[in-house]
């Protein structure tokens, strides 16, 4: 059984800004703990992770996620060997947690909680409500390989799926785990010369997007789908990773991507979904009529996922 992420923790210099931020944006409960310069997350979700906000030692802005481990001391042992740092040593709140942090070989920061010593927002599942869970974690390390080596080690973590440069993980934690991603993420082609473009309805996460890639100094271009369509027969593959199941005409979809594509282009993603009542945002169930246009299109199936959660990979007719 893989350790698993049972909480999130945002560090700024000035938390005290992204309480109001955090709860206006995602509906999370923020309650302050008078005198620590922290506040804890109830999130509201109704599943994943709860966590917290508090202030950075160093004044860097971060975020995070914690593991819970039988021993963190060994722990961080076990990540010195394996290329990591320790960040801040093993500290115990008495009656309250046991924690430790760490760099992973990328310089990413870490956080290790002893099991059954894990804190009140990790000890609480996030109540019931109208707030965003916190259900899926991801790790961008500049080397894939190296980064899932590290955590299947560290871990006991089990990567599988996914496409190359990007493992998707089963943590194969306890029940209420959450999953998540390590690799180089939307940020692989371009870090690999590919001419990168990001579509999306969401103006949002475009400037996020945006945001990321400059941060790491690639370029990319950005369609804002509210104002614009894909341009006709211009993409060699597309990536629509768990995107169907949220379609209100995923048909349609379908025939705006086989536009946009190059004759012999392909196009990734996920084509099946199941009733999940912690998912109410999943409203597409019988994708039969999704493979019959892609069919009439002259979409042949090249590759699926039979590990995790079936993502497949189309081609258009030459």
């Amino acid at each position: 059984m893989g350790d698993r992420v049972v909480h999130f923790e945002i560090g700024a210099r000035d938390p005290a800004p992204l309480h109001r931020f955090y709860a206006e944006l995602f509906g999370w409960r923020v309650a302050e703990v008078p005198g620590a310069g922290y506040a804890l997350v109830d999130t509201q979700g109704g599943g994943g992770v709860n966590g917290g906000i508090g202030t950075s030692r160093e004044g860097s802005a971060w975020a995070t996620f914690y593991v819970a481990v039988e021993d963190p001391q060994a722990a961080l042992d076990r990540a010195g060997s394996l290329g990591g740092r320790t960040v801040v040593p093993v500290t115990t709140v008495p009656g309250t947690i046991t924690f430790a942090m760490f760099d992973d070989p990328d310089g990413l920061l870490v956080g290790i909680v002893q099991r059954g010593a894990e804190g009140p927002s990790a000890a609480q599942a996030p109540l019931a409500g109208a707030g965003a869970p916190v259900d899926w974690f991801e790790v961008l390390g500049s080397d894939a390989a190296r980064a899932q080596g590290f955590y299947g080690e560290l871990f006991g973590w089990r990567f599988g799926g996914g496409f190359p440069g990007y493992g998707l993980l089963d943590t194969e934690g306890v029940e209420g785990a959450i999953g998540g991603g390590v690799g180089a993420g939307v940020l692989l082609f371009a870090r690999h010369g590919f001419h990168v473009f990001h579509a999306d309805i969401s103006s949002t996460l475009l400037r996020f997007s945006r945001w990321r890639m400059e941060r790491r100094g690639l370029s990319a271009e950005f369609i804002d789908l509210k104002d614009a369509s894909l341009p006709p027969d211009t993409f060699d593959m597309i990536t629509a990773m768990d995107v169907f199941e949220h379609l209100t005409d995923p048909v349609k979809a379908v025939d705006h991507l086989a536009i946009a594509l190059k004759r012999g282009g392909f196009l990734f993603g996920r084509f099946a979904a199941e009733p999940d009542e912690d998912r109410p945002q999943h409203i597409v169930f019988d994708f039969g009529p999704v493979h019959d246009r892609l069919a009439s299109w002259g979409f042949t199936k090249v590759w699926r996922d039979e590990w995790l959660w079936g993502h497949q990979a189309f081609q258009k007719a030459l």
